[in-house]
């Protein structure tokens, strides 16, 4: 009796890590970037795995922190998760960030997620083309935006482009003339 009895609550709690790991949304990242007629920008949300992966990921990030060390380390654990895995590159070589800035926010209820918004800035320097590549599993949506004339993406500005993994924008000279003219105006 007592083995059908061990048997019996194996069976019901390999049944309910099925029923919790069944309700495990992936994390997922979305990216607009936005041309300018000297750099590029690149708007990052990502949202955390939600359920026991992204719950422990951010417990292993907090653990034995408090104030601006947790926060510190939320910022850190977001910033590389948001990014992980995209490359940037001018004219074909690959470049740094001039600047990454870092938001996020710690949704508590069970189970919990992280939410990042991470903006990365590359000075165009020249560079006629801007591209970002995504070589990670994480599901990633593109979208670019563009003030009139400063630079050129694939289809059309503020749409989503599905199933793409690069984003390149182009910059031609006389985009380029047009949009530091308008730029002086305002």
């Amino acid at each position: 009796m007592r083995v059908l009895a061990i048997a019996a609550s194996a069976v019901v709690t390999v049944a309910m890590i099925g029923e919790v790991a069944a309700h495990e949304f992936p994390a997922r990242r979305q990216i607009v970037a936005q041309a300018d007629a000297d750099k590029a920008m690149f708007l990052i949300t990502w949202t955390s795995a939600r359920g026991p992966q992204g719950s422990q990921m951010v417990a292993r990030a907090l653990w034995g922190r408090r104030g601006k060390r947790r926060q510190a380390a939320l910022e850190a654990l977001a910033s590389r998760e948001a990014i992980a895995g995209l490359e940037i590159f001018a004219d074909g070589s690959a470049v740094e960030p001039s600047s990454i800035e870092v938001k996020v926010h710690l949704d508590t209820r069970q189970p919990v997620r992280l939410v990042a918004v991470v903006l990365v800035t590359v000075a165009r320097k020249g560079a006629q083309k801007i591209s970002i590549r995504n070589k990670s599993s994480v599901a990633t949506r593109l979208m670019w935006t563009a003030p009139k004339g400063a630079a050129r993406g694939p289809d059309r500005p503020r749409k989503w482009l599905p199933g793409r993994r690069t984003l390149t924008l182009t910059w031609t000279p006389t985009d380029v003339s047009k949009a530091r003219m308008r730029s002086r105006r305002h």
